[in-house]
């Protein structure tokens, strides 16, 4: 089923300061958005604003799923109509046991616990996740690798329609980031993706359709063209000067 994302206008703020500045985003299942950008540009808080973070309260403009205005709702209910996060670093959570922790994510997929029990199992093994983890609780004891590859099963088994992905490469082997293209790149005509990383190698591995230059919170390129050489050769000192002058580099963007 196709589905649609928009972001219009979209501004929010971090400890009571303007961070995220009039985005504008118009995306349709299948696309994948690369959100680049340097150090303290905005990109994850961008992710963690569409959704619905406390600590990165939207202020002026519309996040709309399917024509719906889902700006305000909290987390939870985003998570309950398609959105989900790979968190850069995933919790711990001490005392809730793997299995009842998919029971409870899985309770509105109204099948039987064999069936659930299988698709956990499948899904176990598919991301490389031994099945003793069931009983150990979410997280705890896990490798930076494991506690990835258990946002990856999440996803597995609740099947969204929009992936935030928040440097998911972060502490990866090569293995491990192999497993993670590929997996994207197997889901990309389900989802709308949206990627955030620094790693530009990593990034390269991604087939993606569209991307963003974020400085200071605000998009100043989308869409060019070779994008990852553009800034691997010139890194990000021509959109800082943009920003400055407000104009674009004539080499720089097609929009």
């Amino acid at each position: 089923m196709l589905h649609k994302f928009q972001v219009k206008d979209l501004n929010s703020q971090i400890n009571g300061q303007n961070f995220i500045k009039n985005i504008n985003l118009n995306l349709k299942t299948g696309d994948i958005l690369i959100v680049f950008g340097p150090n303290g540009a905005g990109k994850s808080s961008l992710l963690k604003s569409l959704m619905g973070h406390y600590n990165y309260p939207i202020t002026n403009g519309k996040i709309l799923l399917d024509n719906k205005d889902i700006t305000n709702l909290p987390t939870d209910e985003k998570a309950r109509l398609g959105l989900f996060y790979f968190n850069q670093n995933p919790m711990e959570l001490e005392g809730v046991q793997m299995l009842e922790f998919f029971k409870v994510m899985t309770k509105h997929q109204n099948q039987s616990f064999i069936d659930f029990f299988k698709k956990i199992n499948n899904s176990m093994k598919e991301v490389g996740l031994k099945n003793e983890l069931l009983k150990a609780s979410v997280n705890v004891g896990m490798s930076g690798g494991e506690k990835k590859r258990n946002e990856i099963l999440q996803s597995m088994i609740l099947n969204p329609k929009i992936v935030l992905i928040d440097e998911i490469d972060s502490g990866l082997d090569l293995d491990a980031i192999k497993m993670v293209t590929d997996y994207i790149d197997q889901n990309k005509s389900k989802w709308i993706t949206i990627i955030v990383s620094h790693h530009l190698d990593f990034l390269k591995k991604i087939k993606h359709n569209k991307s963003i230059v974020l400085i200071d919170g605000k998009i100043v390129a989308k869409n060019q063209k070779d994008i990852i050489n553009y800034i691997n050769n010139n890194g990000y000192k021509s959109f800082f000067k943009k920003q400055q002058s407000k104009t674009l580099p004539i080499a720089c963007c097609n929009k």
